[in-house]
């Protein structure tokens, strides 16, 4: 069975859980699954909860939607993150990143606060949680912002942005023939200082993950595709990586054309394949084989379909 992802990016249902597939359903009757299969409801509007944490004190909390989900597997455990938004779906609000992670094939799921926002204002905020699994360890890309309400794109400039990595260690232990999972979480690091004040003569404003799952290269290094914006407020796409397990990072120096937002990107026969959101167009595909210095648009192929 392979892995297929359903979905998008603007509409805030139930996530399910069938192996290999992770699915934004609405509610209502379910397909018939395939022999084997089993649904499970991970992330419930208005329904599951999560351990919030704040001064000091912990309690489960009801969340109103979630968004943005990505599955892994790292070394047999399953893990699922997502935007937990406590009060409203909009992408302007208070909101962690949640993970679950399950070590029995999705029959039992725990529940971590894996990023926690700031805590500063009702609109303190991580988000668009991008993932990348190396070996045992999960590392995960979030914006940050702590009192500002508008939409990033539309930000004057990047005064109440950070950009935070997460890097979350998993490991597993079984003891009298039960095996049980756990992520330790580094606290974030902040990585705007790796962000260029200018690109190709623009003056930069702010940048996220394109969210969902980033790659490891077959040359080991850890790859995130990310859109930028610029002091203009315009959106493309570019890839930021790091050839030393996330202790530095550097951007490729090509890009996309203007427009382009979340990107995806896979590694295929030798280049980077970085799939692209255009708002008022058909999705733009490119290729790279340098580590994104160049960026060839896959017109004959995948492009514009």
């Amino acid at each position: 069975m392979g892995k297929t992802f359903v979905g998008a990016s603007k509409m805030f249902w139930p996530i399910f859980f069938v192996p290999l597939l992770l699915a934004l359903c609405p509610s209502g009757p379910a397909h018939a699954l395939a022999p084997g299969s089993s649904r499970v409801e991970l992330f419930k509007r208005r329904s599951s909860t999560v351990p919030f944490e704040k001064d000091g004190k912990v309690t489960e909390r009801v969340v109103h939607s979630f968004r943005l989900p990505a599955l892994v597997n790292v070394n047999g455990v399953m893990v699922a993150i997502a935007d937990a938004r406590y009060e409203t779906s909009n992408d302007n609000s208070l909101i962690d990143t949640v993970a679950k992670y399950s070590v029995d094939d999705g029959e039992t799921w725990e529940t971590q606060i894996a990023i926690k926002n700031s805590r500063v204002s009702p609109v303190s905020r991580v988000v668009d949680p991008t993932v990348i699994v190396k070996g045992n360890k999960l590392y995960v890309l979030v914006g940050s912002y702590n009192i500002s309400r508008s939409y990033w794109t539309t930000q004057g400039d990047g005064s109440d942005w950070d950009i935070l990595l997460a890097v979350g260690e998993v490991t597993k232990s079984t003891v009298d023939g039960k095996t049980t999972a756990n992520i330790k979480w580094e606290s974030p690091v902040s990585l705007k200082s790796f962000f260029p004040a200018e690109m190709e003569g623009m003056q930069t404003n702010q940048f996220l993950g394109g969210a969902g799952v980033a790659i490891v290269a077959s040359n080991g290094n850890l790859v995130y595709p990310v859109q930028v914006t610029n002091k203009k407020k315009q959106v493309f796409s570019k890839l930021f990586y790091s050839e030393d397990e996330g202790e530095t990072w550097k951007f490729g120096a090509g890009r996309s054309d203007f427009g382009c937002s979340e990107p995806v990107a896979l590694e295929w026969e030798g280049k980077l394949i970085i799939n692209t959101r255009v708002d008022w167009a058909r999705r733009l595909v490119y290729e790279s084989g340098d580590m994104g210095n160049t960026w060839v648009e896959a017109v004959s192929t995948l492009s514009r379909v």
